[in-house]
Protein backbone atom coordinates (compact mmCIF):
# COMPACT_ATOMS: atom_id res chain seq x y z
CA UNK A 1 0.00 0.00 0.00
CA UNK A 2 1.48 3.95 -0.77
CA UNK A 3 0.55 6.42 1.45
CA UNK A 4 -2.00 8.12 -0.44
CA UNK A 5 -3.89 4.78 -0.57
CA UNK A 6 -3.77 4.44 3.08
CA UNK A 7 -5.63 8.27 3.27
CA UNK A 8 -7.89 6.85 1.07
CA UNK A 9 -8.63 4.32 3.15
CA UNK A 10 -9.48 6.37 5.84
CA UNK A 11 -12.30 8.47 4.29
CA UNK A 12 -10.07 10.79 2.23
CA UNK A 13 -10.79 12.21 -1.49
CA UNK A 14 -7.36 11.30 -3.01
CA UNK A 15 -6.69 13.35 -6.25
CA UNK A 16 -3.10 12.63 -7.41
CA UNK A 17 -2.58 14.98 -10.56
CA UNK A 18 0.36 13.92 -13.21
CA UNK A 19 2.52 16.81 -13.94
CA UNK A 20 3.48 16.83 -17.26
CA UNK A 21 7.24 16.69 -16.50
CA UNK A 22 6.56 13.70 -14.31
CA UNK A 23 9.82 10.43 -15.18
CA UNK A 24 6.46 8.07 -15.16
CA UNK A 25 4.66 10.24 -17.73
CA UNK A 26 7.46 11.10 -19.99
CA UNK A 27 8.86 7.63 -20.23
CA UNK A 28 4.88 6.81 -21.27
CA UNK A 29 5.42 9.31 -23.86
CA UNK A 30 8.81 8.36 -25.03
CA UNK A 31 10.93 11.63 -24.31
CA UNK A 32 14.00 11.31 -22.31
CA UNK A 33 14.41 11.23 -19.10
CA UNK A 34 17.32 11.50 -16.49
CA UNK A 35 19.66 8.53 -15.85
CA UNK A 36 20.50 9.22 -12.11
CA UNK A 37 18.21 11.10 -9.04
CA UNK A 38 21.22 13.61 -9.36
CA UNK A 39 20.77 14.49 -13.21
CA UNK A 40 16.73 14.41 -12.07
CA UNK A 41 17.46 16.92 -9.72
CA UNK A 42 20.14 18.60 -11.82
CA UNK A 43 17.29 19.25 -14.23
CA UNK A 44 14.51 20.51 -11.88
CA UNK A 45 16.48 22.64 -9.38
CA UNK A 46 16.75 25.38 -11.50
CA UNK A 47 13.28 24.81 -14.28
CA UNK A 48 10.84 27.44 -12.93
CA UNK A 49 8.54 27.13 -15.60
CA UNK A 50 7.94 23.31 -13.94
CA UNK A 51 8.01 24.27 -10.62
CA UNK A 52 5.36 27.01 -11.32
CA UNK A 53 3.40 24.22 -14.03
CA UNK A 54 2.92 22.25 -11.08
CA UNK A 55 1.53 24.63 -8.97
CA UNK A 56 -0.72 25.41 -11.47
CA UNK A 57 -2.26 21.78 -11.80
CA UNK A 58 -2.65 21.68 -8.13
CA UNK A 59 -4.65 24.99 -8.32
CA UNK A 60 -6.78 23.98 -11.72
CA UNK A 61 -7.92 20.74 -9.35
CA UNK A 62 -8.85 23.15 -6.80
CA UNK A 63 -10.69 25.13 -9.06
CA UNK A 64 -12.25 21.74 -10.67
CA UNK A 65 -13.27 20.38 -7.32
CA UNK A 66 -17.34 20.77 -8.59
CA UNK A 67 -16.60 19.38 -12.23
CA UNK A 68 -15.28 16.65 -10.88
CA UNK A 69 -17.98 15.93 -8.52
CA UNK A 70 -19.96 15.75 -11.97
CA UNK A 71 -17.88 13.97 -13.87
CA UNK A 72 -17.60 10.84 -11.12
CA UNK A 73 -20.61 10.34 -9.78
CA UNK A 74 -19.21 8.30 -6.57
CA UNK A 75 -17.89 11.73 -5.54
CA UNK A 76 -20.87 13.70 -5.67
CA UNK A 77 -21.36 14.89 -2.27
CA UNK A 78 -18.51 13.71 -0.41
CA UNK A 79 -15.81 16.59 -1.38
CA UNK A 80 -15.68 19.07 1.84
CA UNK A 81 -14.17 22.07 -0.23
CA UNK A 82 -13.57 23.82 3.47
CA UNK A 83 -11.45 20.83 4.31
CA UNK A 84 -8.67 20.57 2.07
CA UNK A 85 -5.02 19.50 2.59
CA UNK A 86 -2.00 19.40 -0.04
CA UNK A 87 0.45 16.74 0.62
CA UNK A 88 3.39 15.36 -1.36
CA UNK A 89 6.85 13.65 -0.81
CA UNK A 90 10.09 14.93 -3.09
CA UNK A 91 9.23 17.03 -5.58
CA UNK A 92 5.68 17.12 -4.83
CA UNK A 93 6.92 18.73 -0.94
CA UNK A 94 8.55 21.34 -2.99
CA UNK A 95 4.97 22.07 -4.75
CA UNK A 96 3.25 21.46 -1.51
CA UNK A 97 5.55 24.60 0.14
CA UNK A 98 4.76 26.92 -2.93
CA UNK A 99 1.14 26.34 -2.31
CA UNK A 100 1.61 26.68 1.75
CA UNK A 101 3.46 29.77 0.99
CA UNK A 102 7.01 29.77 0.97
CA UNK A 103 9.11 32.70 -0.53
CA UNK A 104 11.16 31.53 -3.20
CA UNK A 105 14.02 33.18 -4.41
CA UNK A 106 13.09 32.95 -8.51
CA UNK A 107 16.98 31.75 -10.84
CA UNK A 108 17.17 34.95 -12.60
CA UNK A 109 13.92 36.15 -11.81
CA UNK A 110 12.00 38.39 -8.49
CA UNK A 111 12.88 37.30 -5.03
CA UNK A 112 10.78 36.55 -2.08
CA UNK A 113 8.01 35.92 -4.71
CA UNK A 114 5.04 33.77 -3.23
CA UNK A 115 2.43 31.07 -5.23
CA UNK A 116 0.57 30.74 -2.16
CA UNK A 117 -3.15 29.27 -2.53
CA UNK A 118 -5.28 29.76 0.64
CA UNK A 119 -7.54 27.07 0.09
CA UNK A 120 -5.72 24.70 1.54
CA UNK A 121 -5.95 24.55 5.26
CA UNK A 122 -2.85 21.94 6.41
CA UNK A 123 0.38 20.94 4.76
CA UNK A 124 2.24 17.67 4.39
CA UNK A 125 5.73 17.70 3.72
CA UNK A 126 7.37 14.15 2.89
CA UNK A 127 10.69 14.62 2.40
CA UNK A 128 11.19 17.89 1.86
CA UNK A 129 13.91 20.39 0.73
CA UNK A 130 15.84 22.76 2.53
CA UNK A 131 17.18 25.68 1.62
CA UNK A 132 19.67 26.49 -0.80
CA UNK A 133 18.05 24.71 -3.25
CA UNK A 134 14.87 25.44 -5.54
CA UNK A 135 15.07 28.93 -4.77
CA UNK A 136 14.48 28.35 -1.11
CA UNK A 137 16.45 30.58 1.62
CA UNK A 138 15.90 31.15 5.51
CA UNK A 139 13.34 33.33 5.09
CA UNK A 140 11.31 31.08 2.98
CA UNK A 141 8.97 29.70 5.32
CA UNK A 142 7.99 32.84 7.27
CA UNK A 143 4.47 33.34 5.65
CA UNK A 144 3.48 29.42 6.72
CA UNK A 145 1.55 30.11 9.16
CA UNK A 146 -1.15 26.79 8.48
CA UNK A 147 -0.72 23.82 9.97
CA UNK A 148 2.25 21.60 8.60
CA UNK A 149 3.88 18.13 9.33
CA UNK A 150 6.99 17.51 7.65
CA UNK A 151 8.75 14.14 7.83
CA UNK A 152 11.93 12.78 6.94
CA UNK A 153 14.31 10.04 8.86
CA UNK A 154 18.57 9.70 9.23
CA UNK A 155 18.57 8.18 5.84
CA UNK A 156 17.06 10.95 4.18
CA UNK A 157 20.05 12.83 2.73
CA UNK A 158 20.31 14.91 -0.22
CA UNK A 159 21.58 13.91 -3.37
CA UNK A 160 23.48 17.09 -3.75
CA UNK A 161 25.19 16.10 -0.67
CA UNK A 162 23.31 17.37 2.05
CA UNK A 163 22.50 15.74 5.22
CA UNK A 164 19.75 14.29 6.91
CA UNK A 165 18.81 17.31 8.85
CA UNK A 166 19.15 19.40 5.68
CA UNK A 167 15.03 18.57 5.07
CA UNK A 168 13.99 19.71 8.87
CA UNK A 169 14.48 23.37 7.66
CA UNK A 170 10.76 23.49 6.53
CA UNK A 171 9.91 22.87 10.05
CA UNK A 172 12.84 24.89 11.54
CA UNK A 173 12.13 28.02 9.93
CA UNK A 174 8.29 28.35 9.23
CA UNK A 175 6.87 29.82 12.39
CA UNK A 176 5.12 28.66 15.34
CA UNK A 177 1.86 27.37 15.73
CA UNK A 178 0.86 23.58 14.89
CA UNK A 179 3.89 22.70 12.99
CA UNK A 180 5.17 19.25 13.32
CA UNK A 181 8.17 17.11 12.65
CA UNK A 182 8.65 13.63 12.43
CA UNK A 183 12.11 12.14 12.07
CA UNK A 184 12.26 8.35 11.86
CA UNK A 185 15.48 6.15 12.42
CA UNK A 186 16.63 4.53 9.64
CA UNK A 187 13.85 5.94 6.98
CA UNK A 188 15.40 6.96 3.51
CA UNK A 189 13.75 8.86 0.66
CA UNK A 190 11.75 6.62 -0.77
CA UNK A 191 10.51 5.12 3.14
CA UNK A 192 7.49 7.81 3.12
CA UNK A 193 5.83 6.70 -0.14
CA UNK A 194 5.34 2.78 1.06
CA UNK A 195 7.50 1.63 -1.85
CA UNK A 196 10.46 0.54 0.45
CA UNK A 197 8.19 -1.43 2.45
CA UNK A 198 7.06 -3.29 -0.52
CA UNK A 199 10.78 -4.30 -1.64
CA UNK A 200 10.94 -5.70 1.20
CA UNK A 201 8.39 -7.55 1.56
CA UNK A 202 8.94 -8.94 -1.88
CA UNK A 203 5.63 -6.92 -3.52
CA UNK A 204 8.28 -4.89 -5.93
CA UNK A 205 11.38 -7.07 -7.24
CA UNK A 206 14.28 -4.41 -6.37
CA UNK A 207 17.60 -5.96 -5.42
CA UNK A 208 19.72 -3.17 -5.58
CA UNK A 209 17.25 -1.54 -3.85
CA UNK A 210 16.65 -4.14 -1.34
CA UNK A 211 20.47 -4.43 -0.63
CA UNK A 212 20.37 -0.44 -0.16
CA UNK A 213 17.91 -0.77 2.43
CA UNK A 214 19.42 -3.85 4.41
CA UNK A 215 18.27 -4.59 7.64
CA UNK A 216 15.75 -0.98 7.85
CA UNK A 217 12.56 -2.17 9.25
CA UNK A 218 10.72 -0.78 6.33
CA UNK A 219 7.26 -2.02 7.08
CA UNK A 220 7.34 -0.63 10.98
CA UNK A 221 9.09 2.95 9.41
CA UNK A 222 6.07 3.40 6.67
CA UNK A 223 3.64 2.41 9.57
CA UNK A 224 5.31 5.37 11.27
CA UNK A 225 4.06 7.25 8.30
CA UNK A 226 1.06 6.07 7.94
CA UNK A 227 0.31 6.60 11.87
CA UNK A 228 1.18 10.21 11.84
CA UNK A 229 0.04 11.26 8.57
CA UNK A 230 -3.51 10.39 9.24
CA UNK A 231 -3.67 11.55 12.77
CA UNK A 232 -2.18 14.95 11.42
CA UNK A 233 -4.88 15.00 8.47
CA UNK A 234 -7.50 13.62 11.05
CA UNK A 235 -6.28 17.04 13.59
CA UNK A 236 -6.29 19.64 10.95
CA UNK A 237 -9.41 18.31 8.37
CA UNK A 238 -11.57 17.23 11.01
CA UNK A 239 -10.86 18.81 13.96
CA UNK A 240 -10.56 15.69 15.95
CA UNK A 241 -9.87 16.61 19.57
CA UNK A 242 -8.01 13.08 20.02
CA UNK A 243 -6.02 12.97 16.85
CA UNK A 244 -4.89 16.37 18.31
CA UNK A 245 -3.96 14.81 21.92
CA UNK A 246 -2.23 12.28 19.75
CA UNK A 247 -0.09 14.86 18.35
CA UNK A 248 0.94 16.28 21.57
CA UNK A 249 1.52 13.18 23.04
CA UNK A 250 4.26 10.87 23.26
CA UNK A 251 2.12 7.87 21.51
CA UNK A 252 3.83 7.87 18.67
CA UNK A 253 6.91 7.60 19.97
CA UNK A 254 6.72 5.34 22.85
CA UNK A 255 4.81 2.80 19.99
CA UNK A 256 8.16 3.30 17.87
CA UNK A 257 10.54 2.25 20.59
CA UNK A 258 11.71 5.60 19.99
CA UNK A 259 12.49 5.00 16.84
CA UNK A 260 10.39 8.27 16.26
CA UNK A 261 11.62 11.66 17.05
CA UNK A 262 8.00 14.19 17.29
CA UNK A 263 9.38 17.43 17.31
CA UNK A 264 6.70 20.36 17.63
CA UNK A 265 6.31 24.23 17.79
Amino acid sequence: MRVTACWATHGYVVIQPTDNDSVALRKEKGDPVPSSPRELVEEYRFNTDDWINRVRDITLVLDSLNDLEKRIPQLKGKVDHKRIGVGGHSYGAFTTQMIGGALLDMPSGPRAQSFSDPRPRALMLLSPQGKTQNGLTETSWKNMTRPTMSMTGSNDTGVMGQLASWREDPFTYSPPGDKYLVFIDGAFHMSFTGMLAQVQSGQINRPVVARLIGRTDQKAIFDYVKIASIAFWDAYLKDEATAKAYLKSDSLIDYSANSVKLSRK
